[in-house]
């Protein structure tokens, strides 16, 4: 992992990577503890999920889903679009996970279907999706009653949380499999695919790397 200021890194940055955020506020907290916990872990490093949407000349264009404020102090809910250099106000750390070769090329052969999808989902203002969102960070009950745990999180995108934006753009994009379920995955679920480039960024915060960070196969 590298630690540089995204001054530094703008231009590299591409549509359809990851940008995963962490605070230390009590909700972030909470968050990276359940998913934690579920990973057989203390604390997940990241609790937010964003994805690039495009970068105009070093403008980083995001789509998220989130209930909580911009760098502005503006009040957000549901699927928007927002500028990372406004929204890394908001956060303690931030970290840029580019994508690898092979998922760089599925999204780029599908691109254009997976941010129709994002625009239509900002156009729509899909709401936030809290309780898939709490389904998806208690995994360790599906682990023993799979599709049959009250946690199990059945896909659906009528609302969306910010991981399963992720997680569905890449689908259409053929990032992952059709017949992975993108409601279950959280933030630090997403970090652990093997779908990255080797080397990630951090661009914001004390010096925190993402533990298992690419390394849970996608492809068989």
């Amino acid at each position: 992992m590298r630690h540089l200021s995204l001054d530094l890194i703008r231009g590299d940055i591409l549509p359809g990577d990851h940008i995963t955020t962490a605070c230390d506020d009590w909700l972030s907290f909470s968050i990276r503890f359940v998913t934690g916990i579920s990973s057989f872990r203390w604390l997940a490093p990241n609790s937010h999920s964003m994805i690039v949407l495009a970068n105009e000349g070093g403008r980083v264009r995001l789509v998220e889903s989130t209930l909580l404020t911009n760098g502005r102090g503006e009040q957000m809910a549901g699927v928007i679009e927002t500028d990372l250099e406004v929204r890394l106000a908001a956060f303690d750390r931030v970290w840029w996970l580019p994508l690898g070769t092979r998922a760089r090329a599925a999204w780029n052969a599908n691109e254009a279907a997976a941010v129709k999808w994002l625009l239509e989902r900002i156009a729509d203002c899909t709401p936030y999706d809290a309780w898939q969102a709490w389904q998806s960070g208690h995994d360790w009950l599906d682990k023993v009653l799979s599709r049959w745990s009250p946690t199990y999180a059945r896909e659906s995108w009528d609302r969306l949380f910010c991981s399963e934006v992720v997680a569905a753009a890449w689908k259409i994009a053929t990032v992952l499999p059709s017949s992975w379920n993108t409601s279950e995955f959280s933030p630090y679920g997403l970090a652990r695919l093997g779908v990255y480039a080797p080397e990630y960024v951090q661009l914001l915060g004390k010096r925190k790397e993402i533990a298992r960070y690419n390394s849970e196969p996608v492809w068989t």
